[in-house]
């Protein structure tokens, strides 16, 4: 029950009837946002209360959050644009390990996504994995891309790098002279593709994944690669599509892989994995 609009603060623990073994924080903190008034039809300015919850279980500390678009002034309520979390986030985590006095790491997501997820789930029988989005930063080679904004940033047509790692692993094989089944040659694509994402610098990766027909997960991986750049990737997050299935039902998916996937390299010091 929320008696008032609270201050900036963490509140907590909290613990759920349906989920005793994790305890829950809020923190809510104040937007100044711009919106036209519906009586003057001016701009007036009023306060988001925007919400990060912290989850606490076993070993594992996850951090949940919305994104939301807004009006930073008074003259652009016609046209909002991106709530920049980027900005708060760090600083939220920062604020919260001083709170309960422990220095926080998160998982390496680039080696967990591309190496670990990727080496086990696209060679598992009734699984689907599907290529959506990479996000990379150029370097003087164009992977039929097209501009993702400042920065030097590029969104990499998934299509065209599949069919590129496609052409690629016909021409080996047929310059080999080999001759290989079907999965063998679908392993050798996969490779190839794998490569050409990690050569190409892939800031951030998005892909779903199903078994049987049963969704699995689908998310949006920041790698968070390039400490203090003024972006969405400068810290390593995960954005669900809470539309596909709940965050909480994928954190405990990541989670489990994390655990018992075989780990190749170790965790950075830094935050934890985000939501």
């Amino acid at each position: 029950m929320v008696y008032s609009e609270g201050t900036s603060e963490w509140y907590g623990p909290i613990v759920l009837p349906e989920d005793e073994k994790s305890k829950w924080y809020i923190k809510p903190i104040f937007i100044e946002h711009w919106e036209l008034d519906d009586i003057t039809k001016k701009p007036i300015q009023r306060a988001i209360r925007w919400l990060v919850y912290a989850k606490v279980t076993d070993g594992v500390l996850s951090f949940h959050w919305q994104g939301f678009t807004y009006s930073d002034d008074e003259d652009s309520t016609k046209q909002e644009s991106q709530f920049p979390y980027w900005n708060y986030i760090p600083k939220i985590i920062e604020e919260f390990e001083h709170l309960i006095g422990r220095k926080l790491v998160f998982p390496n997501l680039h080696q967990f996504v591309l190496h670990q997820l990727w080496d086990y789930y696209r060679a598992q029988n009734g699984y689907t994995w599907t290529d959506l989005r990479i996000r990379a930063e150029s370097g003087g080679v164009s992977l039929n891309a097209r501009s993702a904004g400042a920065g030097g940033d590029v969104e990499i047509d998934v299509k065209g790098i599949n069919h590129l790692a496609h052409t690629l692993s016909l021409s080996v094989v047929k310059e080999l002279g080999l001759s290989l089944e079907k999965p063998e040659q679908q392993h050798l694509q996969d490779h190839i593709l794998q490569t050409i994402i990690r050569q190409f610098g892939a800031k951030s990766y998005e892909f779903s994944l199903e078994c049987d027909s049963v969704k699995v997960i689908k998310a949006h991986f920041y790698f968070g690669m390039k400490p203090n750049y003024p972006s969405p990737d400068a810290f390593p997050h995960v954005n669900c599509h809470t539309s596909w299935k709940s965050d909480t039902n994928q954190l405990e998916f990541i989670i489990n892989q994390i655990k018992t996937l075989p780990q190749n390299v170790e965790s950075q010091p830094s935050q934890p994995g985000l939501f």
